[in-house]
């Protein structure tokens, strides 16, 4: 388990890299979309946006979630949903069933980002708090960079199912790493607040002296 908290900003930061890949796959993919299933880049659109549609409704539950299962698990849940998503898209027949496969796996991408801002929060305080900050924010576009890169080549080598095979992998290996290798910090003063006005989903922030 690393104990250094710049190892695990790498580690979140890898594990994160993946929405902006699965965003960016529909895109990088739409050649082959189009002429598969007869869409008009109005429709490659609406792939795109249902990815970031959950949101709308998981934003902010998606936080009391984490609160109830767990920073760790709700990260490899969505993860899971994210593979899940891009399995059926990959496979899917029909154009509706690409349309709920891009749901499911927007909904997994949701849930991981929700939680990895907090998770990198619990590890960082004071002026670092903003650099950690700062470096995971890239991560989705440096995913997005990583898929305009390798997506359009693997298909042009393949075809569509090879290149989403090789996002399914991407997550796969995100989720054993995370699985095997993250563990929450164990700063004396993180526990759960229950302050009367805030409930019992608030956590303490740590002090910098406390980190040492």
């Amino acid at each position: 388990m690393p104990s250094n908290r710049w190892i695990v900003l790498a580690l979140l930061f890898a594990v994160r890299v993946s929405t902006g890949i699965q965003y960016q796959a529909v895109a990088s993919l739409s050649p082959q979309l189009m002429s598969g299933f007869v869409l008009s880049i109005a429709d490659i659109g609406l792939l795109i946006g249902l990815y970031h549609a959950p949101g709308t409704i998981l934003a902010f539950p998606g936080g009391a979630i984490g609160a109830w299962l767990g920073d760790k698990p709700v990260v490899l849940i969505g993860l899971a949903l994210m593979a899940i998503g891009e399995i059926a898209a990959a496979t899917a027949p029909t154009w509706p069933i690409l349309m709920g496969a891009r749901i499911v796996a927007g909904t997994g991408g949701i849930l991981l980002n929700v939680m990895i801002i907090k998770m990198v929060a619990d590890w960082f305080t004071s002026k670092e708090t903003a650099t950690a900050m700062a470096i995971i924010g890239n991560s989705a576009p440096a995913g997005i960079a990583l898929a305009l890169a390798t997506i359009p080549w693997i298909a042009s080598s393949g075809d569509r199912v090879l290149a989403s095979i090789s996002v399914v992998v991407y997550l796969v290996l995100a989720f054993v790493a995370l699985a095997a290798a993250y563990k929450a910090p164990s700063w004396p003063c993180r526990r759960k607040c229950s302050h009367p006005r805030r409930g019992p989903w608030a956590w303490e922030s740590c002090s910098l002296s406390t980190m040492q």
